[in-house]
Parts: C-alpha cells; sequence; structure tokens
C-alpha cells in the first residue's frame, strides 16, 4: 500500500505542476506563449539530466532513502519560488533546480516498485494505477480551486511533496538501500545496443508527439473560453 501511495502524492504533486503551471505564468504572470514554451523546455532539459545524475549515483551509493528525502523536500520548497518571479529570468532559476530534483523521483519509485513486485509478487499496473488516479484527481480538484485563488496550486503541490516524503521515511531500509544488480557496465553510452537504440528513438518520438499538448493545452483552452 506504501508504493500506491508514493505514487499517488507524487502524481498529484504532478497534477499541479502539469496543467497548471502554464496556465498561472501567461494569466497572473503575463509571459507570452514564447516565454512559456523556453521555461517549460528549460524544465524538460534539466528534467532530462537529472536521472543520468540520480540514477548511476542510486546504484553506486544504495542512498536512495537520502536521495527521495532530497526530492521530496526540494520540490516541496522550490515550486513555490514561482509565485515570488518576476521575469522570465527569474522564473527560469526555479526551473532548472525543480527540473532536478523533481522529475528523477519518478524513475526512483519505479526502480523500488519494481525490486518489490519481483520480490512479493505484487501487481505493478495497480500499484501505478494510482499515480494515475492522483494526476486525474489533481486536475479536477486544483483547477475547481484556482476559479477563486491562481496560488492554490503551489501549497497543494508541496504538500503532495510533503506526504510524499513522510511516506518514504515509514519504508524499512532494507526496501530502499539496497545493492543494485549486478551488470556488465554502468555506463550509459558503453551499453547501447540496437533494440534498446530502437526503443529510445520510439519514446523519444511518443514524447516529442505529446509535449505540444502538456506545455500548450491549457492555455489554448483559456484562449476559446474554457478554462
Amino acid at each position: 500500500m506504501r508504493y500506491a501511495i508514493l505514487y499517488f502524492a507524487h502524481f498529484f504533486a504532478y497534477g499541479c505542476y502539469g496543467p497548471y503551471l502554464s496556465l498561472y505564468l501567461g494569466r497572473t504572470l503575463g509571459y507570452g506563449q514564447t516565454e512559456i514554451g523556453w521555461i517549460l523546455a528549460i524544465f524538460g532539459l534539466t528534467g532530462l539530466a537529472g536521472p543520468f545524475l540520480w540514477g548511476p549515483l542510486a546504484e553506486r551509493t544504495s542512498r536512495r532513502r537520502a536521495m527521495f528525502v532530497v526530492g521530496f523536500a526540494l520540490s516541496a520548497v522550490i515550486y513555490p519560488v514561482y509565485i515570488v518571479t518576476g521575469s522570465v529570468t527569474s522564473a527560469l532559476i526555479p526551473t532548472v533546480l525543480l527540473g532536478a530534483v523533481f522529475m528523477p523521483i519518478i524513475p526512483l519509485i519505479d526502480d523500488i516498485t519494481m525490486r518489490h513486485v519481483r520480490e512479493a509478487g505484487a501487481d505493478y499496473g495497480h500499484i501505478r494505477l494510482w499515480g494515475s488516479l492522483s494526476f486525474i484527481a489533481a486536475s479536477l480538484t486544483v483547477g475547481w480551486a484556482m476559479e477563486a485563488h491562481e496560488w492554490v496550486q503551489f501549497p497543494v503541490f508541496a504538500l503532495a511533496e510533503i506526504i510524499g516524503l513522510v511516506v518514504i521515511l515509514t519504508f524499512p531500509a532494507s526496501a530502499l538501500n539496497y545493492r543494485a544488480a549486478e551488470t556488465k557496465d554502468l555506463h550509459f553510452w558503453r551499453a547501447m545496443s540496437g533494440s534498446f537504440v530502437i526503443f529510445l528513438i520510439a519514446a523519444f518520438i511518443g514524447r516529442l508527439a505529446n509535449v505540444g499538448h502538456y506545455v500548450f493545452f491549457s492555455l489554448y483552452l483559456e484562449s476559446i473560453g474554457v478554462a
């Protein structure tokens, strides 16, 4: 159950960020769509780099509990900083930091969950489902609350990450700080193979097809009078 709650908490926070950060940047802070595109592109770049650093660090040190604590705590602190950003340049500060600490949490959760699935015979689909349900719940409730208070997404995001932090502290150390399975090579580029390259290309194309929706769909809905 703790794994499901962990997904629920983190993806609830993601449900605050995903649909509504671009709307806040445009509606409340007055940034143009080009500026919003740059801000969220930087988030994507740092979010891409983060797992390359966090993954090998988790395998080499086995300090996953500490990494979770840092990720959840810093995410809860950094995201509300958008409230006080007065320019695109200042908005890039929380963007870079958040991308580096928020996005790597997802593969770390997947890592410990898949180990639990293998050892306990659990159903990954049923556990991961709670992440999708929480994203839907956050999108509905936060969007409704933002009608009255534009800034409400920020404390809700922080609260969700704090809940994730509390949950991770309830895990026994053996469930988090385990040694990684032996691999021939921990270096990403030397581990590339033909089938893995094809998978990466397919994943890249799939993500590329969705990025416009994630970044600008909320702004589009607002422009036609829906949001």
